[in-house]
């Protein structure tokens, strides 16, 4: 399962995160908002964290999604995690592997810098995008 995200305006602009690197993604994003006052709805936000159609309408509002992204991306390593329970159908996931093998699974919400680098990228030609 994943999320994929689609150009508005550019067709054939695409891009794609499975639930695991999606969530930290979608974190950059709010701090991006938060700290860079990007104006992006509350409910936009709330409604990206799922498969709904939810993003940015406009090339514009991209743009800025972009270079703020940019700059949090300098504050960070080449891995980005999140320190959080995994929720949702993940978190029944890590719940049977730690009930059936004795190693502790892999820290699950990760996303590398390489895979934000091409987010930021997708954002730069996709005319607004819609999370599907």
């Amino acid at each position: 399962m994943g999320m994929d995200v689609y150009g508005r305006e550019n067709e054939e602009a695409y891009f794609r995160a499975n639930v695991w690197s999606w969530r930290p993604l979608h974190v950059l994003i709010c701090e991006a908002n938060e700290r860079f006052s990007l104006g992006i709805p509350k409910e936009t936000l709330e409604y990206m964290k799922f498969n709904q159609g939810a993003g940015l309408e406009s090339q514009a509002e991209c743009d800025r999604l972009a270079e703020a992204l940019e700059v949090i991306l300098q504050e960070h390593g080449e891995v980005i995690s999140l320190d959080m329970e995994p929720q949702g159908p993940e978190a029944v996931l890590v719940k049977l592997l730690r009930k059936h093998f004795k190693e502790e699974p892999a820290e699950p919400y990760l996303i590398t810098r390489e895979h934000v680098e091409m987010f930021i990228e997708f954002l730069r030609e996709c005319g607004g995008f819609a999370v599907w």
